[in-house]
């Protein structure tokens, strides 16, 4: 009777820590690392949105430029996850300092260049056009800006001061 409680709660045990290992451990930094990749992804947008400015081509710069912007934004949570001082163990990859020398450009860039997806004028009529189908969407959505846009900007003012 022993053994085998002994048994079951060892597995138990087991079980319990690999759970919490992969709900605490691996699995943030499985995300982390995917989110760290929207930095170097932003100054591919960034050098073919210059690339692309001499032809033309002005839907393919504004997904691009939400590339600049999808990596300043991932980078803030990045930057503060407590998992951020272990990102080079977890991903497997020099993600610091390397990849915060793609932040600082896209930074340097989105300061030069103001971000077309955080047009007032645009905001606001995608803002209108949410609310005329869903106004809790709207008002979600909103919010959800603020924050995104306030990470961006904070990011900027960090690594293009």
């Amino acid at each position: 009777m022993k053994t085998s409680v002994i048994i079951v709660a060892v597995i138990g045990i087991a079980i319990v820590t690999l759970v919490a290992g992969f709900w605490l451990g691996f699995r943030p930094g499985w995300q982390m690392g995917l989110m760290t990749e929207a930095a170097p992804r932003g100054v591919v947008g960034m050098q073919l949105g210059r690339r692309i400015d001499v032809v033309g081509a002005d839907e393919a710069k504004y997904y691009f430029e939400s590339q600049i912007d999808a990596g300043l934004m991932f980078w803030h949570d990045v930057s503060e996850s407590r998992l951020s001082p272990y990102l080079n163990t977890l991903t497997g990859t020099e993600v610091y300092p390397e990849y915060e020398k793609y932040i600082r450009r896209l930074a340097q860039y989105r300061k030069a260049n103001p971000s077309p997806l955080w047009d007032p004028a645009t905001v606001a009529e995608v803002d209108a056009n949410v609310a005329g189908h869903d106004a809790e969407l709207a008002k979600d959505i909103a919010e959800a800006s603020r924050d995104a846009k306030k990470a961006m900007d904070e990011v900027v003012s960090n690594y293009a001061p």
